[in-house]
């Protein structure tokens, strides 16, 4: 990959991750110093500021990229989205009634005989 190729790629809000980090890295700014890649990022856990100069050929295989759009893709499984929140829904009906939970059709009682 070229230097222009790969300043196209990191724009702002690009996840790296790879060994020059200890933590996957947001990116603030990239630029072009000479043959190098000037990479100020911020850590996602720790709000750590790295900035590293990295030579073109380590973005072919040593750091990983995801760009900003590939993280808010709605490409997921429904079936599983529908199941986790079905669950979660149960979980936070639980912490308010464990009983009316878990109850999802109505059941009328039976009336009572008198004899």
């Amino acid at each position: 990959m070229t230097t222009d190729n790969i300043l196209n790629q990191l724009t702002e809000g690009t996840i790296l991750a790879g060994p020059h980090w200890t933590e996957p890295v947001k990116v603030l700014t990239a630029k072009a110093r000479g043959s190098r890649i000037e990479v100020q990022a911020v850590g996602m856990h720790t709000r750590r500021l790295w900035t590293k100069l990295l030579k073109p050929e380590e973005f072919d295989g040593v750091i990983k990229m995801t760009s900003a759009g590939a993280l808010a893709a709605l490409d997921g499984n429904p079936t599983h989205f529908r199941l986790a929140a079905e669950a979660h829904r149960i979980r936070l009906a639980f912490q308010y009634d464990p009983h009316f939970a878990v109850s999802v059709s109505q059941v009328d009682p039976l009336p009572q005989s008198t004899s």
